[in-house]
């Protein structure tokens, strides 16, 4: 027995683990609402937009610390010839043999080991904004990674909303096509026994199988349905269990509430958003890319430490051990402020600001395009709200007419006063309200779900049960 326990903890210790939101256990159904959370916590693309996003964050940190001056150190052993030339210099940003030492009337090719130490601290004062310039399109970077994490978040949940529903009108059909066929199964039983009996003609029978058999077809698709939007869900969800089931809740049973139907707009719509970040992110760039161009003043703080074999006193003297030339002889250090400019590269930052600007406008041009679309998409989620209310109140008034009129014509064909081609259309009638039911009440949520990503709200789905 307690090993029976401790197996079925460790169960159900998988399925919290799982779900990340404790949101279903065995015999538990998935709503709604946890079937969101479960989504945000598994699934792969939203987690490679918060990457993104972290991403983005420490890269705004990198740029914040170009402030800081650099600190750098550096020992270095050589084995180099003895002709040099007095003096120091710092080195234009390229690649340079500092020399030193003595002057020799004869190039002397004699070599010692020789050692030089530094430490030197290089700090840029004053850069002309360029820093400044990259820590905006560095913030301008991350705001964009934001919203891109938020969008991705929020049209996620919009699929799963509406894998949801779909699940669950798929389920109610096949529910209805169930019911149809428990219908065709007693009209079979009561008609095989009128036909044994002499009552009933013998091809009534013959119909009532086929309808029986139809019954079936129509069930047996309908639960196909359903088998695939479960696996479609399950994809939405990160999941893979067959033996999740969705909680009904109130969505097939009732339309819901419209009291902010009037008061909704785009100004939210996280897309919109998206394509405006994208282009302020590409007009810092091309201000980052402008501001390239200027120098910086730095200021250069260093001190030296040289050794070397080759005497000071006696040009023809070389050691040829390396712990002379480890050991110090000289110390310098050096104090400066210099800029560096290259004040030919004007043309080309210029063509790769231009380049820059383009793209920021058109990514402005991307934003009022899809504001466009979103704006239509609102009118037509509205258009598609009335639509599919106006069905949904006519549906359960078709449906009552529908039962009353299967019902008087069973009772007629049982007293022989109607044909069995006159009840099988009753039943038809019946099933096609039964499923126009719930079509209407689904489509009703999912027009309000198209509104809600229309207007980038998804409490405006939520909070209308």
């Amino acid at each position: 027995m307690n090993r029976f326990n401790a197996f079925g903890k460790l169960i159900v210790g998988i399925y919290i683990y799982a779900l990340t939101v404790n949101c279903y256990a065995q015999n538990k159904r998935l709503t709604l609402p946890d079937a969101l959370k479960l989504a945000e916590a598994n699934y792969p693309s939203i987690k490679a937009s918060l990457f993104r996003k972290s991403g983005a964050e420490f890269n705004l940190s990198a740029n914040k610390l170009e402030y800081m001056p650099a600190l750098d150190l550096q020992e270095q052993v050589t084995y180099a010839t003895a002709n040099g030339l007095n003096g120091t210099f710092i080195p234009n940003g390229g690649f340079a043999f500092p020399t030193s030492g003595s002057i020799h009337a004869d190039n002397n090719y004699s070599a010692a080991y020789g050692s030089y130490s530094t430490i030197a601290v290089d700090w840029a004062f004053f850069n002309f904004g360029k820093i400044k310039a990259n820590i905006n399109l560095a913030k301008s970077q991350l705001n964009e990674a934001d919203l891109a994490y938020q969008n991705e978040l929020f049209s996620h949940k919009i699929k799963v909303a509406d894998a949801y529903l779909l699940l669950l009108g798929f389920e109610k059909e096949a529910g209805v096509q169930e019911k149809n066929l428990q219908r065709a199964a007693e009209l079979k039983i009561a008609i095989t026994a009128a036909s044994r009996s002499g009552l009933k003609a013998g091809t009534d029978s013959s119909f009532a199988n086929a309808e029986l058999s139809k019954a079936r077809i129509i069930l047996s698709e309908a639960n196909g349905k359903v088998a695939s939007q479960k696996i479609r869900l399950n994809e939405l969800l990160g999941v893979n269990d067959s033996m999740v089931e969705i909680d009904s809740m109130n969505y097939a049973s009732s339309i819901p509430a419209f009291a902010t139907q009037d008061s909704v707009n785009i100004n939210n719509n996280l897309q919109l958003k998206l394509y405006r970040a994208q282009e302020e992110s590409q007009f810092a760039k091309s201000t980052a890319v402008m501001r390239s161009y200027l120098p910086s003043i730095k200021f250069i703080a260093a001190g030296m430490g040289r050794g070397s074999g080759i005497s000071s006193t006696n040009d023809n003297y070389y050691s040829a051990h390396l712990s002379d030339g480890l050991s110090y002889d000289a110390y310098n250090y050096l104090l400066g402020v210099y800029f560096l400019w290259n004040v030919l590269d004007y043309p080309r930052v210029h063509n790769e600001y231009k380049s820059e600007q383009m793209y920021a406008l058109e990514s402005k041009s991307v934003f009022d395009e899809q504001r466009l679309k979103a704006q239509a998409e609102l009118d037509n989620a509205q258009v598609q709200i009335s639509i599919a209310r106006s069905q949904a109140v006519e549906a359960p008034v078709g449906l009552k007419s529908a039962a009353e009129a299967y019902a008087s014509s069973d009772a007629r064909y049982k007293a022989g006063l109607a044909t069995l081609a006159d009840l099988a259309q009753n039943s038809y009638l019946l099933n096609s309200a039964e499923s126009d039911l719930v079509i209407a009440y689904n489509n009703v949520w999912r027009a309000l779900l198209l509104k809600a990503a229309a207007a980038g709200d998804m409490n405006l789905f939520l909070n209308s049960k």
